[in-house]
């Protein structure tokens, strides 16, 4: 399973053809697709800031439909906890909203995050970074 990112699933709402065939690749593969709630507020903020949103917001939501969503709940919250303290005490700092999906990937077994995001989610142990 891979939890697919904001960064990814925006491009898929925009039909960006890089993103079409990652999406496209991983459908045929039969891998199975999730995302977190962290990142679909984060879609949601993006479509109702767009001064039509009714057509981004019906994309969206078909796209959800089809996903694994993996909730960010108590378990999600210890590992942001530890997660925050443990990159701290490196010296290096993930920023939050990212902090909070990474939790909520890993808090439900999920290791692998489709981004294009990179730099942020490599400094997370635990955090494989698929890019795309």
């Amino acid at each position: 399973m891979v939890l697919l990112d904001t960064t990814f699933l925006s491009d898929v709402i925009r039909k960006k053809p890089q993103a079409m065939r990652a999406l496209e690749s991983m459908q045929e593969q039969g891998e199975r697709l999730s995302t977190s709630t962290i990142n679909l507020a984060e879609l949601y903020g993006g479509v109702f800031r767009l001064r039509d949103p009714a057509g981004h917001l019906e994309s969206l939501e078909r796209i959800v439909e089809a996903l694994i969503l993996l909730d960010f709940d108590a378990r999600a919250a210890r590992t942001f906890g530890e997660l925050d303290a443990y990159l701290a005490a490196q010296g290096a700092v993930a920023p939050a909203k990212d902090l909070l999906i990474a939790s909520a990937a890993l808090s439900h077994g999920e290791h692998e995050v489709l981004t294009r995001n990179l730099k942020d989610f490599e400094r997370v142990p635990g955090i494989h970074v698929r890019p795309y």
